[in-house]
């Protein structure tokens, strides 16, 4: 049987562009427990949120055009080209030359962006998703199609970043098995609530089939017309009525970025580090880097690792200028009508005359961390944006401290943004190109630099351009990060202090007690849970919030809702 850190290194390596296969593929997917996966994830405020309205509806399992072909039949070779065969007629519904992709639906051919592979086996001929979001064991060995193949036990990571798929922590595990040899992944079931999800697997697999090396098979074929580039959003009641109330929050967005009093975070006194280090200068250059190594994938995965266990001092530096650059720089690379349902022009030239004036913020927190499950984040100074100052779970509870009261709700996962992003690096093995680029310490600690840069284009990285990331050569966390928009830095993160601890530490040490006058109030998740407001108040301020964030959540939400759902729901 194969080692832990060989079977990382092999699900890394993997490569779909230099692979010459044919396969045939079957899926057995059960709808009504999609619904109900999607409808537990929903937090209490977007579930109020779209029974308002049509315009975030779950599709029903009974639409027309719901879910995927139960079988296709794929042809890949070298270079990234592929001809993907489907429905009971075998039509072509997928083809790449290895430059233009295309998908091809009743006679129609819509140019897709260029880069990844057809979504229809996505999922299983790019493994990365399985090292970014999943911890593994290895189960046993197997057989399929006559090659030998890794069993594994795929089951969700402790840590939630702000790069996760939206529902992978909600699967109780996946069973998969990889080709020993490939890489790929050859069978797929997805397990949740105890019952199967979704069943994905290969048959009748063939290395380098003589069809592969046919030119003809990755052109367009006869009869097929090619669309227009230009993207055509989804028609309909629903998407009108998403544009209409997107275009209203953009307008109320600019309003109230032009016509608020004006206010400039304020430095918290005596704070010698306002700005942000002149270290952060831009990525290291390209003639520095080197291929990421075998032994670095494992440190990001933390391969044979203890949980983390630590306490550290966290320093954050946010350019708001350059937020607002990234910001607009995605913005300007979507397709023209996503890009407008933004909102107007004034709105950015607002918001970018503001956040311009602010220039560089600092701020600190104390974090204790004992995964799985156990944190604390005490906000120390600066601007962090929220009314708590701590934030505890014990593994049984989460509290949060406010200045007169301590909301109280179940344990949650450690799915703080950016501190998350620290806590477990596995994220960037997956939609990210990772180089090295030698050795660096942090606060006397150790580590390896590594530049990232978004293989998924910078719509889906946040307008993200390249990271910076120093991980820790012993602890596998991330000593500092630097994030880039266009060789400028939007924001760093950096921890100091960084002290592993015994992750059997009592309760206590993750504990918040209400002191003298101040209120226990229950935490009931959401938007404003454990604000303890009252029941108007908290509408109002709900009302404000849809108003404020209207314009990128309905985007986030028809970049979701608009492809086909993929073998692999990990991408």
């Amino acid at each position: 049987m194969t080692s832990m850190p060989d079977l990382v290194a092999l699900l890394y390596r993997a490569d779909w562009k230099q692979l010459s296969l044919s396969a045939r593929i079957t899926w057995k997917y059960d709808h009504a427990l999609d619904r109900e996966l999607r409808l537990r994830a929903e937090s209490g405020f977007v579930r109020r949120w779209r029974a308002a309205g049509n315009f975030l509806r779950i599709p029903d399992v009974n639409e027309p055009g719901y879910g995927l072909h139960p079988e296709c039949r794929v042809l890949l070779a070298p270079g990234g080209r592929y001809r993907v065969q489907a429905g009971a007629d075998a039509a072509v519904t997928g083809i790449s030359d290895g430059g233009a992709r295309w998908k091809i639906d009743a006679g129609m051919a819509t140019r897709r962006p260029t880069g990844g592979p057809d979504d229809a086996f996505r999922g299983m001929i790019t493994p990365r998703w399985l090292l970014a979001w999943y911890d593994l064991e290895i189960t046993g060995s197997s057989e399929v199609s006559g090659r030998p193949a890794h069993q594994l036990a795929a089951r969700p990571r402790a840590v939630t970043t702000r790069f996760s798929n939206g529902t992978y922590l909600m699967l109780d595990r996946v069973e998969v098995l990889v080709d020993a040899e490939l890489g790929i992944i050859v069978r797929s079931e997805q397990i949740f609530a105890g019952q199967t999800l979704e069943l994905a697997q290969l048959h009748d697999l063939v290395i380098d089939p003589p069809l592969a090396a046919d030119p003809a098979m990755f052109a367009l074929p006869p009869g097929v017309t090619a669309a227009s580039d230009t993207f055509e959003p989804p028609q309909g009641r629903g998407w009108q009525a998403a544009a209409a109330a997107a275009g209203l929050a953009a307008s109320a967005m600019g309003f109230a970025a032009r016509h608020a009093p004006h206010r400039v975070p304020q430095a918290t006194p005596g704070d010698a580090e306002v700005a942000m280090p002149a270290a952060s200068a831009g990525p290291v250059a390209g003639a520095d880097r080197e291929p990421i190594s075998d032994d670095l994938v494992n440190l990001l995965h933390r391969t044979g690792l203890p949980p983390q266990a630590f306490t550290a001092d966290l320093h954050q530096w946010t350019d708001e200028g350059a937020a607002i650059d990234a910001i607009a720089a995605m913005r300007h690379a979507m397709p023209q009508p996503l890009e407008g349902i933004f909102g107007p022009d004034a709105l950015w030239d607002a918001l970018d005359k503001r956040w311009q004036e602010n220039g560089s913020q600092h701020k600190t927190a104390r974090l204790r961390v004992a995964m799985p499950g156990k944190y604390r984040i005490d906000y120390l100074t600066g601007d962090w944006n929220r009314r708590n100052k701590t934030v505890a779970c014990d593994g049984e509870h989460t509290r949060k401290l406010f200045d007169d009261h301590v909301a109280v709700g179940p344990a949650r996962r450690l799915r703080k943004p950016v501190i998350a992003d620290l806590v477990d690096p596995a994220w960037l093995l997956s939609k990210w190109r990772l180089s090295a680029a030698g050795e660096a310490s942090v606060a006397g600690r150790p580590g390896f630099r590594i530049v990232a840069e978004p293989s998924t284009g910078i719509v889906r990285a946040g307008g993200i351009s390249a990271l910076e990331v120093i991980v820790d050569a012993e602890l596998g966390v991330v000593l500092r990060q630097t994030d880039f928009a266009g060789g400028r830095p939007v924001m760093r993160s950096e921890l100091r202090n960084l002290t592993a601890v015994g992750s059997s530490d009592s309760p206590g040490d993750f504990g918040l007690d209400a002191v003298a006058g101040q209120r226990v109030v229950t935490d009931s998740g959401g938007l404003l849970g454990g604000r303890n407001l009252a029941a108007p108040v908290q509408a109002t301020k709900i009302a404000a919030a849809l108003a404020a964030g209207g314009a990128i959540a309905v985007t986030g939400w028809l970049d979701k809702h608009r492809a086909r759902r993929s073998t692999g729901t990990h991408k």
